[in-house]
């Protein structure tokens, strides 16, 4: 298991379970979110702007794709999460759809602070084969007390 920062190392990949998002979960937290788009909530409203079904908002896949990444335990000695870049939309997330996540180490470098380190990874989602999100997420780390 990667618990610090030096256990990381360049082309690590974490891949997650595969969940199955369920339409009833996403309506709840898009009401809780206040995110009441009509292509979230109505088949109907998704249909007539050109999805197969409702869509789930890009918030809530990123939310449902950082639990299933805590489940694999790479992030249980993080200090912050630093930044989320570059995160692109390819395509929708349909209710009911089984999702998972594969992060994939790019960079990390030491920081000023000898207890810390920073590492970045490659977020890429996926329903089945097709990727349907990717991001570049930023943590800070401990680093193993000598």
């Amino acid at each position: 298991m990667r618990e610090y920062f030096e256990d990381f190392e360049i082309g690590d990949r974490f891949v997650t379970r595969t969940r199955v998002v369920s339409g009833s979960e996403i309506e709840c937290i898009v009401g809780l979110m206040g995110a009441t788009n009509p292509i979230f909530l109505s088949a109907e409203a998704a249909r007539s702007k050109g999805f197969e079904g409702k869509i789930t908002p890009g918030a809530v896949i990123s939310a449902y794709a950082f639990g299933l990444e805590y489940q694999t335990g790479v992030y249980d000695n993080i200090v912050a999460l630093i930044e989320v870049d570059e995160m692109r939309f390819r395509a929708p997330l349909l209710h009911g759809s089984p999702l998972r996540s594969e992060l994939e180490v790019i960079h990390k470098r030491e920081t000023s602070r000898p207890d810390r380190g920073i590492v970045v990874f490659q977020r890429r989602c996926y329903v089945g084969d097709r990727m349907i999100m990717e991001a570049k997420l930023k943590f800070l780390y401990h680093r193993r007390q000598s």
